[in-house]
């Protein structure tokens, strides 16, 4: 039987009103599709439903996790301007305080969790570079890097760099680290580096791209979790994306 034959057995009354079904669901349609087209394979985390409690902060925009083996910042002031964008940035770093422990990061090692429980991941290059025009936007507004700047002192910095901007071609100004370290390394490679190897006093600077989640992204709360070789268990920091009015 065809949909045609049906439609032709109602009645005026018993037919659906599909102006009216258009109108009701056409909100829910779009935004479904704006929110949910960047994130490619949806996770619940476990225990989600209900929003982690907030890192300490250092600044208004900058949050850190501090311990005797690490110290994870993150920074969000950047993403406090995308909230109708696709993807948005954030800034991170992570240093190894240990000894004889090296930790090895790949891009599967960074998931974002919103309080739901819903799972993020990286998007790749090529998905980012094809969905968002804004990098060199981006730049202007960075800052963490100034502010956790006191927490490497006598740190070597390594190379990391999961997505390269091929608009300024060089991934970030040479950094000096006082102490023995030394001058940390720079990189104009187009390629994006997919292994971070962060040997015992070493850290990585870098700035994760990540979708636009399902809810809300501006004054909502989420956590970056990240689990590597030589972790004992998953770093994870809680940050809220704040309105700049």
């Amino acid at each position: 039987m065809k949909i045609s034959d049906v439609w032709r057995g109602w009645t005026t009354n018993d037919r659906p009103n599909l102006q009216a079904m258009a109108i009701a669901m056409a909100p829910a349609a779009i935004l479904l599709f704006s929110a949910c087209a960047p994130v490619h394979e949806l996770r619940v985390a476990g225990g989600g439903g209900e929003a982690p409690a907030e890192s300490r902060k250092l600044s208004r925009f900058v949050y850190i996790e501090e311990g005797t083996d690490l110290v994870l910042t993150i920074g969000v002031r950047a993403a406090a301007f995308h909230e109708d964008d696709p993807y948005f940035p954030l800034e991170i770093s992570l240093t190894n305080r240990l000894k004889g422990v090296t930790w090895v990061l790949t891009r599967e090692s960074f998931s974002l969790v919103d309080g739901d429980g819903t799972v993020y991941d990286l998007p790749t290059q090529k998905e980012l570079l094809s969905g968002y025009t804004k990098r060199t936007f981006d730049t202007r507004l960075f800052e963490a890097r100034s502010v956790t700047a006191s927490k490497h002192e006598g740190f070597r910095q390594v190379e990391s760099n999961f997505f390269p901007d091929p608009v300024r071609g060089i991934i970030r100004e040479p950094d000096t680290v006082s102490g023995s370290a030394g001058v940390a390394t720079t990189s104009t490679s187009l390629i994006p580096i997919e292994r971070v190897e962060i040997a015992a006093r070493t850290f990585m600077e870098d700035v994760l791209y990540f979708p636009h989640p399902v809810g809300k992204l501006l004054e909502a709360t989420f956590s970056l979790e990240i689990r590597a070789q030589g972790l004992s268990e998953p770093a994870r920091i809680a940050f809220t994306i704040p309105r700049i009015k």
